[in-house]
């Protein structure tokens, strides 16, 4: 055949195909292959990438080959091949694999981050709980598992828990931040290696990505992602991601990515209530085998530190200096010593400051906005209030459904989203929260 009549056959062949199959999976896997050349009963069709031509040759094949030979009336061997830059064709896909070590891809894993050291409370118990579930059953529960919160929180630690947990349990992972996966994927382009890149991936049993914002603005780095996505899942092998927004938040990422990161479980890891943030402090402090005094744990564990990993260095610099000075440390000295680490951008409010502010705004009872009257007036107080004490005080969700007669953390989670929506729609309400913030 000449080029011309190897499209068009092609053509004809995928017309055939897109009658057999569903929708996204033809526009996933075959709208954007093209005929090549066909030579000796023997069919080279040309694919955008890698893992599309391994899709393929190893899935789709026996559908495919049974409709080119019904249409052409004679056997034929088909080719899977990958289009380079300017259409050049490369090597066609073959049926043996190269071997190549995870650890060519995947970055070192952190010993201290584990399931042991993870610090279990209301604010990331979900999130502790699927991360186990999938070292256990990987590719089963939960995939893709996404994990998403503000930065130092624990993330990155429950990846490296998955990933240290596989060790024990002899599965194979690759823990790697989407910016590297950025740089190996270009770097396995100009070198010829793009099997080489995916092989690495196919091998490994969970694959664990942080940080997956940094794809924002990559467009071929996203076509690529997606398409090892969809490859990855159908052979069942499981996926992990972490980022600093949710799914839902990620609006310059590809539509179609964001779907499949919405096809399993989101979690999210809030910031610690008290008795998390108390059970961090005692984990450090029991390490590090020296003593502080009550006043200063109590002084650590009430203030509104910017994350976890913030309370962790200002425990580390205690440490430090206890261990280094003869010195007693005091209690003023703890507090000069870690103002760094604390938040200091607002001026923070008890819980009854902030009740009283809103039942005078409002000119409702504090008792009425603690109880369960759903009245117009008393749950819009209820709202303001929930959302003030989130911003103006150090009241984790558990610690502000206990202040408001009880409520569970999911219940004050969704009130504070019902909120935050309000915000951008109500300007009245919008109004009232911006003055009893700037109180």
């Amino acid at each position: 055949m000449t080029d011309l009549i190897a499209k068009n056959f092609w053509q004809t062949v995928l017309g055939d195909i897109q009658i057999q199959i569903t929708r996204p999976t033809y526009e996933t896997w075959l709208k954007d292959t093209v005929g090549i050349e066909y030579k000796k009963n023997s069919f080279i069709v040309g694919t955008p990438n890698i893992f599309i031509a391994e899709m393929l040759q190893n899935r789709m094949y026996p559908l495919i080959a049974e409709t080119a030979q019904r249409i052409i009336s004679s056997d034929i061997v088909l080719k899977f091949t990958v289009i380079g830059p300017n259409k050049s064709i490369q090597r066609p896909l073959q049926s043996k694999t190269k071997k190549e070590t995870l650890s060519s891809l995947a970055l070192p894993l952190n010993n201290r981050y584990s399931f042991d050291s993870f610090i279990v409370g209301e604010s990331n118990e979900l999130a502790y709980h699927a991360s186990v579930a999938v070292t256990e059953n990987p590719g089963l529960l939960y995939n893709p598992l996404f994990i998403y919160s503000d930065v130092g929180l624990g993330k990155t630690h429950l990846l490296h828990s998955i990933g240290s947990a596989c060790n024990t349990k002899e599965l194979s992972s690759i823990y790697i931040t989407s910016e590297e996966y950025t740089n190996r994927f270009i770097s396995s382009i100009k070198t010829g290696k793009t099997e080489e890149f995916r092989e690495s991936l196919r091998k490994s049993d969970i694959i664990l990505i942080d940080d997956i914002q940094f794809l924002i603005g990559k467009e071929q780095t996203q076509e690529a992602f997606f398409h090892m996505f969809n490859y990855l899942h159908l052979l069942n092998k499981q996926i992990v991601i972490a980022s600093d927004r949710p799914v839902s938040d990620l609006h310059q990422l590809e539509k179609r990515i964001q779907s499949r990161l919405k096809s399993g479980l989101i979690v999210d890891i809030q910031q610690p209530e008290l008795e998390t943030r108390s059970a961090i402090l005692s984990s450090k402090l029991e390490a590090s085998g020296i003593y502080i005094a009550p006043s200063i744990i109590k002084f650590l564990t009430e203030q509104r530190f910017k994350s976890i990993r913030d309370l962790e260095g200002a425990v580390t610099r205690i440490i430090a200096y206890t261990k280094i000075s003869k010195n007693e440390l005091s209690l003023e000295k703890a507090q000069k010593m870690t103002a760094d680490f604390i938040s200091h951008t607002k001026k923070y409010f008890s819980p009854d400051e902030i009740l009283s502010l809103v039942s005078k705004y409002l000119k409702i009872e504090t008792n009425q906005i603690e109880s369960s009257n759903r009245a117009k007036n008393i749950s819009l107080g209820r709202m303001m209030t929930i959302h003030l004490l989130s911003e103006k005080t150090n009241l984790g969700p558990t610690d502000i459904g206990r202040k408001l007669g009880g409520r569970s953390h999911s219940t004050i989670i969704k009130i504070l989203k019902n909120s935050k929506e309000k915000m951008t729609k109500d300007l009245e309400y919008q109004e009232a929260i911006s003055t009893l913030l700037s109180a």
